[in-house]
């Protein structure tokens, strides 16, 4: 007898599929001799810092390095400037600079205001800072160092500022007559700088305090302060002499100096001391600044002490200056000097006046 067939268990489950084929790793690496793709090159216009470019700003270098959010700010207080006061300055800096020529000084002179006083046709077409008002650069007076105020500190730091010099909480912070001696003064900077004390207060050798405030190129300055006779008018020392940088003509304060320290004493560095920034000089000479030659820095080869470079203003020419237009220097001054009734700022390129209150308690 035949034995029936019966399929067998296996044949009733499913085939198994064929195995899937294996995929390349991801991470494998490339073959031997094959060079990667490189990131495609940023654009030349691509910055991540600025250039530091000392033929771009007429020689001067920047005295502090760039920090990213990091901003300048100064204040300061601005003088506008007659014609009649521009005419002197202008006779002044061309007296001076003939003067540098025939001493064979291979310096020259430049400007810290518009020698040419700008029409209304020319402000209504000349660049405009970020507040809208032309760039016609005055005569100002600082009171303050350039303070590297973090974003977030800038709107406390406006803040108070407009309480503090509208309140009348300080009755003797209030408008005043500001006037000018009539003597021309040398300042001196270095490339040196004195380290802040532990009061937090930046030495008078050691920091800028307004020279080069119209852009960010920002030297130390008040290093010498003499008149035309030699004499030291502040207690500076000779830290910057031969050093170096930049050397200055001003006119100091005379009238509303003490109105100047107030402020500087009772608003600004008690803030600053709450943001760990440097307070102005303990013994400020508030001046304006209108000319300045670039010093040139020795190089190794040069011989060493203060004959290393040579002073552009001599105490000679100081004293010929005050001969010649020292009476054309208060004559040109607005009759009762210049009516103070504003602060200004300056951070970055954005400009902000706060008013004085003429309230008392």
């Amino acid at each position: 007898m035949d034995l029936a067939g019966y399929a067998s268990s296996d044949d009733n489950q499913p085939k198994a599929k064929a195995a899937a084929p294996k995929r390349k790793s991801d991470t494998s690496q490339p073959a031997p001799g094959k060079r990667l793709k490189q990131l495609p090159k940023l654009s030349a216009g691509f910055q991540t810092a600025p250039i530091d470019d000392p033929s771009l700003h007429q020689g001067r270098a920047r005295s502090r390095r760039w920090i990213e959010g990091d901003w300048n700010a100064h204040v300061f207080l601005k003088l506008k400037i007659s014609a009649r006061l521009r005419s002197v300055l202008n006779d002044i800096v061309k007296y001076a600079q003939e003067e540098l020529v025939d001493s064979g000084c291979p310096y020259t002179i430049h400007t810290l205001y518009d020698a040419v006083e700008l029409d209304e046709a020319t402000q209504s077409t000349s660049d405009r800072s970020s507040s809208g008002r032309a760039t016609q650069k005055d005569l100002h007076i600082s009171l303050s160092h350039p303070l590297p105020l973090r974003s977030h500190q800038i709107p406390d730091f406006l803040q108070h500022l407009k309480v503090q010099l509208s309140s009348a909480k300080h009755p003797d912070v209030r408008p005043f007559r500001l006037g000018l001696d009539c003597r021309v003064v040398k300042y001196r900077n270095g490339i040196a700088r004195a380290a802040a004390n532990s009061s937090g207060r930046i030495d008078a050798a050691s920091e800028s305090d307004q020279e080069g405030f119209e852009d960010e190129y920002l030297e130390d300055a008040a290093a010498v302060v003499q008149d035309g006779a030699g004499n030291l008018l502040e207690n500076f020392g000779n830290s910057g002499v031969g050093k170096g940088g930049r050397a200055f003509l001003a006119l100091r304060v005379r009238a509303g100096h003490g109105e100047l320290e107030r402020i500087q004493s009772q608003i600004l560095d008690p803030f600053l001391r709450l943001l760990h920034l440097p307070t102005y000089h303990s013994n400020p000479e508030f001046h304006t600044s209108f000319a300045w030659v670039l010093v040139p820095v020795p190089s190794a080869d040069s011989p060493s002490g203060t004959d290393a470079v040579k002073d552009p203003f001599t105490d000679e020419m100081l004293a010929s200056l005050q001969e010649k237009f020292g009476k054309a220097i208060l004559d040109a001054q607005p009759k009762g000097g210049w009516q103070v009734d504003v602060i200004g700022t300056k951070i970055g390129k954005a400009y902000r006046d706060f008013a004085l209150s003429s309230n008392m308690v």
